[in-house]
């Protein structure tokens, strides 16, 4: 019993420790949701940034809401540290399928009837040229597709080609459907399809692993809360 003051200081000072740990690792674990938000904000902005020329083709609604779901959702986290992790759950409802269904409308539908339309506005123009001659396409299934096209119906000769369906060697003139040779036999769909399948894909994943992340979070704040109490 004469050690009983010496015992109550001993034990003050454990639950001080005690204190200041658990403080510490709430304070580590905000941190780390955080840089989860800022992650996903990143993302967001990323995939945005990196579709630039296709998102200026193709007016795909839902991509660009996906977008902004992700970069407005990892701003809440950011804004509020700790926030649920059932936010990004219903993002994962959009399915591939959709994806190819409405690259191959629009991409038939650009090529056919809006290429040669001047108010459509230079930018979808550069953006179906920068696809074609980036991965080394002509038009939507292949060249073809050109042949029942607005743009031939406008041009002086028939047979005529925007320049970026054929090699980087030929000249203007030698980029027409006399000269199959030099025309980029493929269709641009798949290219067009599989970058927005890659980057839904990317957007998934992160989604995911920050939900599953802040999941776990939120249950070890649970906890350490309840220790401090």
């Amino acid at each position: 019993m004469c050690f009983s003051a010496d015992t109550d200081i001993l034990v003050l000072h454990s639950d001080e420790a005690q204190h200041v740990s658990l403080t510490r690792t709430l304070r580590f674990i905000n941190a780390l949701l955080w840089l989860s938000g800022a992650a996903v904000v990143g993302t967001g902005a990323f995939v945005n940034a990196d579709t630039r020329h296709p998102e200026r083709l193709l007016d795909f609604v839902v991509f660009r809401t996906v977008n902004v779901m992700l970069i407005i959702s990892g701003t809440v986290v950011l804004a509020f540290s700790v926030c649920t992790c059932f936010e990004y759950f219903f993002k994962k409802r959009i399915t591939l399928c959709v994806i190819g269904q409405f690259v191959e409308k629009e991409l038939s539908s650009f090529v056919l009837e809006k290429y040669h339309q001047v108010d459509r506005g230079p930018e979808k123009l550069l953006a179906f040229d920068y696809i074609q001659s980036t991965y080394q396409c002509c038009g939507a299934h292949n060249y073809t597709d050109w042949q029942r096209s607005g743009w031939i119906r406008n041009r002086s000769r028939s047979s005529e080609l925007p320049v970026s369906c054929c090699q980087k060697v030929v000249i203007m003139a030698d980029c027409s459907l006399d000269n199959p040779d030099v025309i980029y036999k493929e269709g641009c769909i798949e290219f067009v399809k599989a970058r927005y399948e890659m980057h839904f894909l990317i957007m998934g994943v992160v989604a995911v692993l920050v939900a599953f992340f802040q999941f776990v979070c939120f249950h070890l704040t649970n906890y350490l809360m309840f220790k401090l109490e």
